[in-house]
């Protein structure tokens, strides 16, 4: 499979995309930063800078992909305002299901955070636990947010 995967640049992104392209898979790793484009390039992983708030600078990484696993998010970052986390965990998360149709994606993967249900009281959690964050959670609010469109817009999976 052709798969684009988003975040490429954090611990999970880089790690899924050596494990896919081990796997026989064509990698397609976007990120924000140039960093990480050496060591992916190193391991024979295509890579593109992108921005998921910027839903142009997408699509024509999507372009021929059988699959997109949407990692990008804002996280732990105290200094960033509620718009900031929004615009990247709301808007980017659409703006990747967006292209994702566009450019006729088979398959979305999108990666939430098991905070979005913990206030729905203890684990184990599954697909009918209520999705309640923590109050005041900008992170958690906002991947909340993210993974309701998400599962509204486009037959994604979420983990």
């Amino acid at each position: 499979m052709r798969i684009a995967i988003t975040g490429a640049s954090g611990f999970i992104g880089n790690h899924l995309c050596g494990y896919l392209a081990d796997q026989g898979h064509e990698v397609i790793g976007l990120h924000r930063s140039g960093e990480t484009s050496k060591r992916m390039e190193a391991m024979g992983i295509a890579t593109g800078i992108i921005d998921v708030r910027e839903a142009d600078s997408l699509k024509t990484w999507f372009r021929g992909a059988d699959a997109v696993i949407h990692l990008a998010a804002l996280f732990n970052n105290p200094e960033a305002s509620w718009g900031d986390y929004f615009q990247v965990n709301v808007q980017g998360t659409e703006n990747v299901l967006k292209a994702s149709l566009e450019q006729g994606v088979q398959r979305v993967v999108h990666c939430s955070t098991v905070g979005v249900v913990l206030g729905a009281g203890s684990p184990p959690y599954s697909e009918e636990s209520l999705l309640c964050p923590a109050k005041g959670d900008k992170y958690e609010t906002t991947k909340c947010e993210g993974e309701r469109r998400a599962l509204e817009f486009f037959p994604v999976i979420v983990v």
